[in-house]
């Protein structure tokens, strides 16, 4: 059985994954936002992939603990 952590993550991966990723996403958000432009601009469409990445990755995460949590 392999020890990577995307594939048997523990409490503790997913609750410092969670709050990195809310630190970064916030911050990706804070440095993306102008009140006075749009703020889906192509030039943000980078921030944009990287914040739906992370995401996926964070839900993909949380997925595999509860399988493995399921069969314990």
């Amino acid at each position: 059985m392999t020890k990577d952590f995307m594939v048997n993550p523990t409490k503790k991966h997913l609750i410092i994954f969670t709050v990195l990723w809310l630190i970064l996403n916030g911050l990706l958000v804070l440095s993306s936002i102008d009140l006075f432009t749009d703020i889906f601009q192509k030039k943000l469409l980078i921030i944009v992939f990287l914040m739906i990445w992370s995401t996926t990755k964070l839900i993909q995460l949380y997925r595999n603990y509860y399988e493995n949590k399921k069969f314990l």
